[in-house]
This record gives structure tokens, sequence and C-alpha cells, in this order.
């Protein structure tokens, strides 16, 4: 079989991680015949058409083309606003493989009107023949944008969706792009069923987010000797951007009323936008009332050697998020086999669903709900692999989720093989 991977971003993203690391794993299969095109796009919609044609020219000979797409993480991939409307369907018109899609950071989006839907649909139909043709789209579209007349009805209707939200051009954008693969693979149940709620389909499949294999040679107190951390001390980590649906805040309002010897890392950095920033600034102050300053380290961003450190060091995560799409920072935490303590939110019982008793939880959301999770933790013995963690991550392998993606490739493939065959006969 003949699979092709487009990966968009910066190596660095996470959702170009997650991409480059099923190829990586593609690649290892003896009879899998891989291609995988690597891009960076700009602000510049001549320059990313270029290189969106070239790449699904590329991947036109695979048997199916898998690529990345997230909703709420997507400004370094595919782009913002229009410009990312225009280059997915660059891409799309130009790619004559079959394509399967994995979404990410699916959060409850607004519904989009069905009638504008079909109107602005056609805009961007791929099925245009000749280059001439899809230009001639692109341009007619751009110049309807910039020209509006509201006397005329469709110019009001594309002068509405320039004052649209956010996240109803988001919308939109989805709907669309579900309405030109043939797989959409997401990570959870929750995922699946707010994707339900913004466009009825039966392609969806779930697949659960892999944990990579790391090759671990050191134990907890070395790492810590590393990272010059007293060795008595009892470590939690927060892992991850600093973002306030992550629940850092929570933590720093629970070190006050936790032991003295407990240190509290934020294993991340802000995202590169001022709010963050902020929030980061709000967070020192808190801790800094609260006399914890002291027992607060932010790493700021971290390379992978320097990551694997802190994962070892540690001797509880917490992942006290107060919404959730699917996390990286868990299957991360899961690699190394560590004790995770989490909110009840429901992705955290499929979790336990699959190997019961793997992550704790704590509920209310509250931080003295937290600090009892936390403080009953820290007062008993614990390995540093947790076991049920351990098997959870045996089932959840790159090799495990891997093979699961490779059997909807396969019967796709063979199914799309038929249909062609039957096309032609």
């Amino acid at each position: 079989m003949k699979i092709g991977y487009l990966q968009i971003g910066s190596s660095e993203h996470g959702v170009c991680r997650y991409g480059n690391l099923l190829a990586r794993e593609a690649q290892k299969r003896k009879n899998l015949n891989v291609t995988e095109v690597n891009i960076t796009l700009k602000r510049d919609w001549k320059h990313n058409r270029a290189i969106l044609t070239d790449a699904a020219k590329q991947l036109s000979a695979a048997d199916v083309v898998h690529f990345q797409y997230s909703l709420g993480n997507n400004k370094n991939l595919w782009g913002q606003s229009w410009l990312k409307l225009y280059s997915l369907w660059v891409f799309v018109s130009h790619c004559s493989s079959p394509l399967v899609v994995t979404l990410h950071d699916i959060y409850p989006l607004p519904s989009f009107s069905t009638e504008a839907f079909n109107f602005i649909n056609r805009w961007f139909q791929p099925t245009v023949s000749t280059t001439t043709e899809k230009n001639a789209v692109a341009s007619s579209v751009a110049s309807t944008l910039k020209k509006i007349k509201l006397s005329n009805p469709i110019s009001k209707l594309f002068a509405t969706l320039r004052r649209i939200s956010g996240a109803n051009l988001e919308a939109f954008t989805l709907r669309w792009l579900l309405s030109r693969v043939e797989l959409v693979f997401v990570c959870s149940e929750v995922e699946a069923q707010r994707l339900k709620a913004i466009v009825n389909n039966n392609k969806t499949r779930i697949v659960p987010i892999y944990v990579e294999e790391r090759s671990i040679t050191i134990d907890r107190q070395k790492a810590r000797e590393l990272l010059r951390l007293d060795k008595n001390q009892k470590i939690i980590t927060l892992l991850g951007f600093i973002h306030p649906r992550k629940g850092h805040q929570l933590i720093v309002e629970a070190m006050s009323k936790l032991p003295a010897d407990v240190i509290a890392i934020f294993a991340g950095s802000t995202s590169p936008d001022p709010y963050s920033q902020a929030y980061l600034e709000q967070l020192f102050r808190l801790a800094k009332a609260s006399g914890v300053e002291c027992r607060l380290r932010v790493t700021g961003y971290l390379s992978e050697e320097e990551l694997e450190l802190y994962l070892l060091a540690t001797d509880l995560a917490v992942c006290p998020f107060q919404n959730l799409s699917a996390s990286a920072s868990l299957s991360t935490w899961i690699s190394v086999a560590r004790p995770i303590l989490a909110f009840d939110l429901p992705q955290i019982a499929e979790y336990n669903k699959l190997e019961p008793g793997a992550i704790k939880t704590f509920s209310p959301y509250t931080s003295d709900a937290l600090v009892d999770a936390i403080a009953n933790f820290l007062n008993a013995n614990h390995d540093e692999i947790e076991p049920a963690v351990d098997r959870l991550r045996t089932k959840l392998s790159v090799t495990t989720i891997f093979d699961r993606l490779l059997t909807y490739y396969d019967n796709f493939a063979k199914k799309y093989e038929l249909l062609e065959l039957s096309t032609n006969l």
C-alpha cells in the first residue's frame, strides 16, 4: 500500500509532531510505501498556493493521503481566517488521492446556516478541471470579498461572512473540509460528539491519541540531580502551554494548603500572545500574595531532553484541566508511566474505561478537593512506575494505534479500488 502524509508547520508544533511520528511508524513497516511531504505556510497566498499545489501533486500517487487539522491551534499550521480555507481548497483541489484527516483541539463551535454553506461551498468546489479555471475561481472569490456592494444580495452575504466571528468561520471551514475527505479521525468519544453537533456525518472514526516510546536510562533521583532539585522534596508538575483552561491557577491556590516540602513545576511556556503572558504574571502575583512564590518553578520552553528530565523527576503529574479536547500532555505522562491526577472529566473516564484506575481523579473543581487528592497521594508509598499507567501505555503505544489506523487505511483503499474498478467496467 502507498500512504502519503502531508505535514504542515514547524516540527515543534504538537499537531505537526503527531503526524511526523505516525509517518515514522509507517516507515518501519516493510509492506508500506510511504511518501512524506513537509511544508510551512506563510501569510503570502501565492507562495502557499505554489507549495501546496506541489505537495498535492507529490502525494497524488498514494492510495490514501493523511493530514492533520486543528480547530483551536491552527495559526501556525493552515493559517487563519479566509487564508486557511483557501489553503485547504488549494490542496484538496490538486490532490487526486483519497484524503483522510485527523482533527485536533475540537471544542464546541456554533452551527452554520445550511443555505449560506451551500452558497459559499460552490466557490470552493475541487472539481474545476484546469489550472486557469481554478485561478479564476480564486480571483473571483477574492474580488467579490474586496468589492462589497450592499444592494446586491450575494454581496450582502459576503459582507456578512466578513463580519462573522472567527468561530463561525471555523465552523464553515470545518464543514466544508469534512465534505471533501473520505474519513475523519478524532481522538475521543467527547470529540466525536462535539463534531456531530457541528456536522452529522458517518465518516468519523475514534482512534485514541498514541503514546510514543521512550528509552529511559536514568531514575528519578538522577533526574533531580541533573535539574538541581532537592531529592527530599515532593514534586508535582503541570505539563504544557500555560493557559487558563489548563488549571495553573488552581494549583497556585492549592499550594498554600500543602506541606512546605511540596514544589510545583509548570513545565512549559506561555503562548506567544500578550494575554498568555499577562496570565503568567497574574499567577506570579497570586503566588507571591499566598507566600508560595519560592515553591513555584516555571521552566519555559523545554527541549526533548529537558522535558524528559522533568517527567522523570516528578512524583505526581497534575492535570487540573477545566475543559479538554484530547491531551498530548496526558499521553506524554503515560509514556513514562508516572502517577497522574486529573479533574474528573469525561475524557479521563475514557482512559479509565480502557484501563480501570489508571488515572486518579478529583472533584469538585476546587482547590480544597485538589489539595485533598494530592495529600492522599503523597502520604502513601508509590513506585516510580505506576502499574496501571504502565498497562495503559502498552494499550496506547504508537505501534498499537498505528495498527488501528492501518486497518482503516487498508479497508478504505480496498473499497476505493473496487469502486474505481466498477466505474471503469
